[in-house]
């Protein structure tokens, strides 16, 4: 019985410091996850959330480029520039926010 036809999957940061600064959390488990789901041939498009001199460095790229030939069937990619549409949920968490980012250009998509 199937539940789920797809996955969208996160990579905020490849490098787990890096992530653990930026999200309060390590990626080793998220990693690891995607790796088993992969495996199990489970349907995944990889999203990548870029955020101008935040996460937008040759080793995060670099980091995403060597997952994806790792995990030959990942069935799509996706770049995608920062949105602010969190804000609402971390207001009613009340959490603070530490960070203000900008969004990417399209020339920086492009990129």
């Amino acid at each position: 019985m199937l539940f789920v036809d797809e996955f969208l999957w996160d990579c905020k940061e490849t490098e787990d410091r890096k992530h653990r600064e930026l999200t309060g959390v390590g990626n080793k488990k998220i990693l690891d996850n995607l790796r088993n789901m992969h495996e199990l041939g489970a349907r995944i498009i990889l999203r990548c959330p870029i955020i101008p001199e935040v996460n937008d460095g040759s080793r995060h790229l670099q980091g995403i480029a060597e997952l994806l030939n790792e995990l030959e069937h990942i069935k799509g990619r996706e770049i995608m520039p920062y949105h602010r549409l969190g804000i609402s949920k971390e207001k009613r968490l009340q959490k603070e926010r530490n960070h203000e980012f900008r969004t990417l250009l399209d020339a920086e998509i492009s990129r």
